[in-house]
């Protein structure tokens, strides 16, 4: 019988340690905000290199345990931050209270936030290992990288998937086909171009790790990709003229209206996706 809850006792320690290693993990998962920074609400992994991430969040669920041990096998700090903090009293079950790994487990997870000066520990040690990840530098520096990176022209291949949907959309097979420079055209079929690439990548399996950790930002990039083509079909079709006009095009008064000039996104993202 001893023996038996000997080893009770030890499976609830191991639990309690996986569980505090499980929470601390799904906290470091939520990148530090920046001053002036927008919070992103979305996992930080796809941010940032494995070799960094892994690390920060091995010696931060490592910290985590560690304090978790400190605190079972020191009945009075345990003591004292229950004086201390008398209302969690009513947040653990009177089941659960003659157990010291699952009262420590619930401290330093769920009930954390309740305790001030162990969520402050918690906040210093984590932020710190965030930005030792370069979480936010790595981001600015890879969306540095993307911009520079030269464009790769559309091959045989890929332009024969991609020149049935823009003829269909009224554009001219002559002008696609000597599109090129800084022109509009040209700037829209590399847009095509790298939209057509994406849909492969997804068809491949290599953006299912980004799907998951950044839930909707494709679907936002897509409908983006939908109102720029609105408006440099109209501009096409302004430049065109009459010849536009009887494809069935709505002529706009001016390009700087069918390019929507006031909206910033619309050349922000065509210089950055070209």
């Amino acid at each position: 019988m001893t023996d038996q809850l000997e080893l009770l006792g030890r499976l609830e320690t191991y639990v309690g340690a996986a569980f505090v290693a499980f929470y601390g993990y799904e906290r470091f998962r939520k990148p530090p905000s920046e001053p002036g920074a927008r919070q992103a609400a979305y996992p930080s992994r796809a941010t940032t290199t494995a070799a960094s991430y892994y690390s920060a969040v091995f010696l931060y669920c490592g910290i985590g345990v560690l304090l978790y041990g400190t605190l079972l096998f020191s009945p009075s700090v345990l003591e004292k931050i229950w004086a201390l903090v008398p209302q969690l009293g009513a947040e653990v079950p009177s089941a659960l209270q003659h157990s010291p790994s699952v009262v420590v487990a619930l401290l330093l997870t769920v009930l954390l936030s309740k305790v001030p000066a162990l969520a402050a520990l918690d906040d210093f040690v984590r932020t710190r290992l965030q930005h030792m990840a370069a979480i936010p530098h790595e981001v600015r520096r890879l969306a540095v990288e993307l911009k520079r990176a030269p464009y790769r022209a559309a091959s045989e291949d890929e332009y024969a998937e991609i020149a049935p949907a823009l003829l269909a959309q009224g554009f001219d097979e002559a002008d696609l086909r000597f599109a090129g420079g800084d022109t509009l055209l040209g700037r829209w079929l590399r847009l095509a171009t790298l939209m057509r690439r994406i849909e492969v990548w997804e068809a491949e399996g290599g953006l299912s790790e980004y799907f998951i950790e950044c839930p909707g930002e494709l679907d936002g990039l897509r409908e983006r990709y939908k109102e720029i083509g609105a408006k440099v079909r109209r501009a096409y079709a302004l430049a065109r003229g009459p010849v536009a006009a009887a494809a069935g095009f709505a002529a706009a008064p001016s390009v700087a209206e069918a390019l929507g000039a006031p909206d910033a996104r619309t050349v922000g993202n065509v210089q950055l996706l070209s």
